[in-house]
């Protein structure tokens, strides 16, 4: 690592983490520059989709402004404009590298690539056959549940009822439930001892707060909800929150102290990746580039200000064995 990405990368550390976490995650190094001359642009659609990857490609793209000092700019597709149209338009001002975890953009962002091999194209998601992918075009995963399963066996370690609140129009909010409930099961067949696991949905913060009133206290809680609703987990202060994609020691707003873990992306890794090749000029690979082993290639992580017992470092051993 370049004693210059040191100093910038300490700088930039300081002044976003707010917590001291414990994350299983490996952290990569990057040559960085400053001589770039180019945009990292977002492509999403007006509407915000709760638990969507966008959120942290958006932070990714303000490290990356900082680390190679590129722009970053969000590029926002209106229903009433043609999807390819609207890409052109943004290649032609300066977006060479393309960052989209909107499903529905999947197949025109591989056709847009494979049509204009000087730049790239970052999908977080969705799935797509390697024979349709460009090698201009990389594809991670967006799998969430090795970590979701943690958080189950986490949640189960506190020896709390467990209710598990999720928003109306989460993101894979059904894959994560079950994902952590085979992790609870998991605690359950280890330990023997029994959990029954509820799960609530809303769609107010009126019934929001309705469901955490209805809580046992002491209790533990997963909440699956966009970050404005997680003000009120400071009116519950004997619930234990659990949430997802909060950002968990990587933001400068302050989450209330009985949120002790969040189940996080790591995918932003891939972004900086992306920036350094697209850099450095190599827009394509020979096979096209795909990360689908979310433990193994950091893509997801449970992020804990409590640590982690050695039976859940145990668990996590055994979810990466089997990818």
């Amino acid at each position: 690592m370049s004693k210059s990405f040191t100093k910038v990368l300490g700088l930039l550390t300081t002044s976003i983490l707010l917590l001291s976490v414990t994350s299983c995650t490996t952290t990569n190094n990057f040559k960085p520059t400053h001589k770039a001359r180019t945009s990292i642009c977002l492509i999403k659609s007006e509407s915000s989709i709760p638990g969507s990857a966008n959120r942290q490609m958006a932070s990714s793209m303000v490290e990356a402004q900082v680390v190679f000092g590129v722009r970053a700019r969000i590029v926002e597709i209106a229903p009433s404009e043609k999807v390819s149209t609207r890409l052109l338009k943004a290649l032609q001002s300066g977006c060479v590298l393309m960052v989209s975890a909107q499903r529905e953009y999947l197949q025109q962002l591989a056709i847009f690539a494979r049509g204009h091999s000087r730049m790239m194209v970052l999908f977080i998601g969705s799935e797509i056959a390697q024979v349709d992918q460009p090698g201009n075009f990389r594809w991670v995963s967006d799998d969430l549940s090795s970590a979701a399963k943690m958080a189950g066996f986490f949640m189960a370690e506190e020896a709390l009822p467990i209710t598990i609140i999720s928003q109306n129009g989460y993101q894979n909010s059904s894959a994560i439930i079950s994902a952590v409930k085979e992790g609870v099961a998991e605690f359950r067949r280890q330990s023997g001892i029994s959990f029954e696991v509820s799960t609530v949905r809303f769609a107010s913060r009126a019934q929001l707060q309705k469901n955490l009133q209805a809580q046992v206290q002491p209790s533990t809680v997963l909440l699956l909800a966009a970050s404005g609703y997680w003000t009120e987990a400071a009116n519950y202060p004997d619930i234990t929150f659990v949430g997802a994609d909060l950002q968990f020691g990587q933001t400068t707003k302050k989450l209330p102290g009985n949120v002790v873990a969040s189940i996080e992306r790591g995918s932003g890794n891939q972004l900086l990746k992306a920036v350094s090749a697209l850099l450095a000029r190599d827009f394509a690979n020979s096979p096209p580039l795909r990360r689908d082993k979310p433990l193994r290639d950091g893509l997801v992580e449970l992020r804990s200000t409590t640590g982690f017992s050695p039976e859940l470092e145990n668990y996590r051993s055994n979810l990466l064995a089997t990818e």
